[in-house]
């Protein structure tokens, strides 16, 4: 599935018995990555994950999907539009 499509994984190619599993080149160090249709995260960017399908199936809009950060990360502050 993952075949030449960058990702987002809390994996690391380190563990031996999971090197073989993803073509870690493709690697991103992002909490969400989207390319194509292949929406991955890391296991803590359950919330971002979760909000990123939600945008690919056009039922947030960028306010909407902030929103919906904040309140889930109990986030309050922005510093130059990222949430903190």
């Amino acid at each position: 599935m993952l075949n030449k499509k960058k990702f987002s994984t809390s994996l690391t190619s380190d563990e031996k018995q999971l090197a073989h599993l993803h073509e870690w080149e493709y690697k991103q160090n992002k909490d969400v990555t989207v390319d194509g249709k292949i929406i991955t995260a890391v296991g803590s960017a359950y919330v971002e994950f979760a909000t990123e399908i939600m945008k690919q199936l056009n039922l947030f809009n960028e306010a909407e999907a902030k929103e919906n950060l904040q309140y889930f990360k109990n986030v309050t502050e922005t510093c130059d539009g990222t949430l903190v």
